[in-house]
């Protein structure tokens, strides 16, 4: 037997957190045991309290608030290690899955010589679903973009590589942390970290990075990605985003991801167009009026899918 260990950073959506772990209770659990580790990152909504009188056997860490998903990821990580775990199950609070989303996460990465595994994510809204099955490396500066797989090959195919994947359902063999190490917390706080993660997985250690497309798990949009912040947003809100940790287009997060496993020119020629895009999208948010934003923004497209951890 197997055994899992799922590390869910939580704070402040006590409902979410209780659904999310009501549901895990339903999941399919053929040839592994599940350990859950909540770690509740200073809530002040209760969060904690509900869980111990609900689920009791969940794991409960606590953080001060300035843990971030990183940070929150490392302590229970290291938490499960000390406890004798052969895989970790990193996951949000904020998705729904499959019953059977682990056993194919589990089943792929046996299959596969112990790769790290991400879930398809699936996105939906009134007229379109959008499968994506992690992120692939583009051109000369080496930028993310979301994989995207049509619907007529979800039925042929068990699993995709992919360059990086998100850490909203992401299962790692404890043997490749072991080599590869913990999430960097330093440089990426809050966003990119499971990609910076996944990289090095692949590019330093030789590690396959796959995901399983038919362990499903669906997701909204998350409304901090800037091309929809920006609509939704106050601007005095939306200039101070950008020296804030929780948003993925923060300065310090921009710079670092420019660099990201990559050569260094290829870095400052990355780090000079995304500032150039981020100065003209300021310019827009400050120059025009909400309902023009509208219309130049999308709330739900192909190029606003690609999300940050939330």
């Amino acid at each position: 037997m197997k055994r899992v260990f799922a590390i869910i950073p939580v704070f402040n959506r006590k409902e979410i957190t209780l659904f999310c772990l009501r549901k895990l209770q339903e999941i399919v659990r053929a040839d592994f045991t599940l350990d859950i580790v909540v770690i509740d990152d200073g809530s002040q909504d209760g969060t904690s309290d509900a869980i111990q009188t609900e689920y009791p056997e969940v794991h409960l860490l606590h953080g001060d608030g300035n843990l971030w998903w990183t940070g929150c990821i490392n302590k229970g990580i290291r938490y499960a290690r000390n406890r004798g775990c052969d895989y970790i199950l990193t996951l949000n609070d904020d998705t729904t899955f499959d019953p059977d989303f682990l056993s194919v996460l589990l089943q792929v990465s046996q299959d596969h010589s112990n790769a790290v595994v991400g879930s398809l994510m699936v996105y939906q809204n009134e007229t379109s679903t959008f499968y994506i099955a992690g992120a692939i490396r583009k051109g000369f500066r080496k930028t993310i973009h979301a994989n995207y797989v049509g619907s007529d090959r979800l039925n042929l195919v068990d699993c995709v590589e992919a360059d990086c994947l998100p850490g909203r359902s992401l299962l790692i063999p404890v043997a490749v942390i072991e080599k590869a190490g913990l999430f960097d917390e330093k440089r990426f706080p809050h966003g990119n970290a499971d990609h910076e993660f996944t990289l090095r997985c692949k590019y330093r250690l030789g590690f396959s990075i796959l995901v399983a497309v038919k362990s499903r798990v669906y997701t909204e949009l998350n409304t901090r990605i800037i091309n929809v912040f920006i609509v939704r947003s106050r601007k005095s809100e939306f200039i101070k985003s950008f020296i804030n940790t929780r948003y993925g287009h923060n300065i310090r997060n921009v710079i670092n991801t420019a660099f990201m496993h990559k050569n260094f020119s290829a870095g400052i020629f990355d780090l000079m167009v995304t500032i150039m895009g981020l100065i003209k999208i300021v310019l827009l948010k400050l120059l025009l009026p909400e309902r023009y934003l509208k219309n130049i923004f999308a709330t739900l497209n192909r190029e606003s899918i690609f999300v940050q951890n939330s």
